[in-house]
């Protein structure tokens, strides 16, 4: 299901290049859909604008966890995540962690300036809650694993692809019974 996700998402990206527009011509609106039987949003359409005209480019993609209606979501977030001074973007498609020590997880959208189009940085998509780092240019994340891990990551841009540079995993000691 997810490398369906990943392709269609991919799919989507690679069509933007026909626009060859400028980044700053960009922009997204995204429609949650609600699944009728559980009352969750489990999908999202994003229309794709440029210059404030939407084109033929939108895709819907389905969620990794369910979200409730009742939350307002930032479904995309226009970010430099890879340090070069221009807008990228995070689509929000989820949460990961165990027993709310974890955060949301985006697909990872770099511009780029040669091809004028955005590229998928697959790992981007590994890190829960990312934590920017400009003074270092790293992307950090600290999340709990599962039961009795915790596991702390550093990821570097290297060659303009971002890539696993440090991890860490704490094992968490077991409470002691009673009160």
């Amino acid at each position: 299901m997810k490398k369906l996700l990943l392709s269609a998402v991919v799919l989507f990206m690679g069509m933007l290049g026909v626009q060859a527009q400028d980044r700053s011509a960009y922009s997204f609106k995204v429609t949650p859909h609600v699944n009728q039987e559980d009352e969750l949003i489990d999908s999202i359409t994003v229309d794709v604008l440029v210059d404030g005209v939407k084109t033929y480019l939108d895709f819907s993609t389905q969620l990794f966890t369910p979200q409730s209606p009742d939350i307002d979501h930032q479904w995309i977030v226009e970010r430099d995540i890879n340090f070069d001074g221009i807008p990228d973007l995070m689509i929000f498609y989820g949460y990961i962690g165990y027993g709310g020590q974890g955060g949301d997880i985006y697909h990872g959208y770099v511009w780029d300036v040669k091809t004028r189009k955005f590229r998928l940085e697959e790992n981007f998509s590994e890190i829960p809650d990312p934590q920017f780092d400009e003074k270092e240019k790293t992307i950090r994340a600290d999340y709990r694993n599962d039961y009795s891990t915790f596991v702390h990551v550093v990821y570097k841009w290297v060659d303009g692809y971002l890539n696993l540079f440090t991890q860490s995993e704490e094992e968490l000691e077991e409470p002691e019974a009673g009160f």
